[in-house]
């Protein structure tokens, strides 16, 4: 099975992480579940965030 992941490559990086990059999204090829293991999934979901602004007195 072929799915695409968010692969952790280092712990702790060196900041700024916008360039050591320590996650990357990969294509990866998952063998079938073995014995004690479950194929599991989810779903994509809109996301919500709350921005935090001082005028707002949030």
């Amino acid at each position: 099975m072929r799915t695409r992941a968010a692969v952790l490559r280092r712990v702790s990086p060196p900041r700024p992480c916008s360039e050591t990059r320590p996650v990357e999204v990969e294509e990866l090829e998952l063998g079938a579940p073995r014995a004690g293991e479950v194929l599991g999934g989810a779903a994509r979901a809109p996301w919500k965030v709350r921005v935090s602004r001082p005028d707002r007195g949030r």
